[in-house]
């Protein structure tokens, strides 16, 4: 594998590349390159966000005549160089395309709920356009906009949400509503708080109690609860006077409100709660394991976990015990196993209620990939489906495989273990990330300040493909790596 600098370290602040453009920083002002390295739209903007559905959000500040040089603030090594929360209120915001070409106005305001730059998160796209539609503001109010550039809906609301599933809460003068993609307000923002669609309904609630609307708006089930829940198998849970009971989608009261508590249907039963015991009933409101234990789960694959006596066991549908009332604690059954607790350690049982694992661990993690994480004596290996550790409880910490190789800590050092316990890259980073693209990016000092770390990548066989002479390095996204070097960024590039 060869890997090389093709973007050198110029740059003051470099993003990951996405939707195949990078969001960079130079001499103070944003733009974007690609992956040759050319800046596609010049380092212009004051502000700007990570492309998403093929736009991206950016800000130019407004001229004024009371302002003045400033010297940057000094950097901490170990933070981004953003500037203060104060100064983007200056800035005005739009939209443009991976051209460059302006797609909506730079007319509108930043807001602190929802633009944030993608240095902070590059996970968070929420200034971005979801479901084609983007959420703006100006003097104050929010409003929508489409991927032309379009006000759809005008900036007139107190607050909105995101869209989802073609529609979007809003808020004004202390009451929401919703509107569809059309801007229209379906919903009049007439509710002390509304939810999304379900089913068709929407839950609403009014002078302190709850109903559904229709998506004409119409009160399909009035607001006489004082709680309720969404659709599940056709029944939503409701709270009356205390007590709880189901509805369906007309509003009948299918199961009158007689219960402590209950919860959604699974599998076709319900589990309740009646005078401070568990049991579980029909979508006919039939008792069909009486409320007779101390605790219950919902049905999962057939079977329940409940708790008698201060002990857990498993239930069939008829109410009948099929595995034993003998741990401490259980957990739903997953690939065939579930881990349970005996005598304050963890072990795994089948279907029959075979003990598949001894209860032996301090803790064992979920199944994955046909292992798991176990924990015995404060040090960290894994087992198979068996029972057999095929990696010995020697390690501080680990974590599941990643294709062939798992990552271990041992001694305060970090190394890759494979399935036949060997240590094919041993235990000597300070720390280590999981391979992308056939390659993890490795760090060799433990010094305080950024500017002594060192950075480098090895291959899965332990090679070092990249000197550790890199101050910061990421991981390999859409086939680059952005490294920093003596305070200025740039990209490794997997070139063969």
């Amino acid at each position: 594998m060869k890997v090389e600098l093709t973007i050198p370290c110029t740059y003051d602040e470099a993003g990951r590349f996405c939707e195949g453009l990078a969001l960079v920083k130079l001499d103070g002002k944003y733009g974007f390159i690609d992956k040759s390295g050319k800046q596609i739209i010049p380092c212009i903007y004051d502000a700007a966000g990570n492309f998403c559905e093929g736009l991206a959000y950016a800000g130019i500040r407004e001229e004024s005549e009371d302002d003045e040089e400033t010297a940057p603030p000094d950097e901490d090594d170990l933070e981004l160089d953003l500037d203060s929360e104060r100064s983007y209120k200056d800035i005005k915001y739009g939209f443009i395309d991976k051209t460059g070409r302006e797609i909506a106005p730079f007319i509108y305001d930043y807001n602190n709920a929802y633009f944030f730059w993608e240095f902070i998160d590059e996970d968070d796209n929420s200034g971005n356009f979801s479901e084609g539609f983007a959420r703006v503001m100006r003097d104050g109010k929010w409003g929508f906009i489409d991927k032309t550039g379009r006000e759809m809906c005008p900036c007139i609301y107190d607050e909105v949400d995101k869209f989802s599933g073609g529609f979007a809460r809003v808020w004004h003068n202390g009451k929401w509503g919703l509107i569809d993609e059309t801007g229209n307000r379906i919903i009049p923002c007439f509710y002390d708080q509304v939810g999304y669609f379900s089913d068709g309904l929407a839950p609403f609630a009014l002078n302190g109690k709850c109903g559904f609307i229709d998506k004409s708006g119409k009160q399909i089930i009035p607001n006489k609860y004082d709680n309720l829940f969404g659709f599940s198998e056709g029944l939503a849970y409701v709270q009356l006077n205390g007590k709880h009971g189901y509805i369906d989608t007309s509003g009948k009261e299918v199961i009158p409100c007689i219960y402590d508590h209950v919860w959604d249907f699974s599998e076709g039963l319900a589990r309740v709660m009646k005078n401070g015991a568990f049991g579980f009933i029909d979508k006919s409101g039939k008792e069909v394991i009486p409320c007779t234990y101390t605790w219950a789960w919902g049905f999962s694959n057939g079977m329940a976990r409940a708790e008698l006596n201060g002990a857990i066991g498993y239930i069939d549908k008829s109410g009948k015990e099929i595995i034993p009332f003998i741990y401490d604690y259980a957990e739903d059954f997953s690939c065939c196993l579930a881990r349970v607790k005996r005598g304050g350690r963890w072990g795994c049982i089948d279907l029959t209620g075979k003990e598949i694992v001894p209860c032996v661990y301090d803790r064992i993690n979920v199944f994955f990939q046909g292992f798991a994480h176990a924990r015995l004596n404060g040090k960290r290996g894994f087992i198979d489906k068996n029972g057999k550790q095929i990696i010995p409880c020697k390690y501080d910490q680990m974590l599941d495989f990643s294709k062939t190789l798992s990552r271990v800590e041992y001694n305060g050092n970090y190394g890759f273990v494979d399935k036949n316990e060997n240590e094919v890259i041993p235990c000597k980073y300070y720390s280590v990330n999981n391979f992308s693209h056939g390659l993890a990016c490795v760090r060799i000092e433990r010094k305080k300040h950024s500017y002594d770390w060192k950075y480098g990548f090895i291959d899965e066989d332990g090679k070092e493909i990249i000197p550790c002479d890199y101050n910061i390095a990421d991981d390999f996204s859409e086939g680059l790596a952005r490294v920093r070097r003596k305070k200025k960024w740039g990209y490794l590039e997997i070139t063969g």
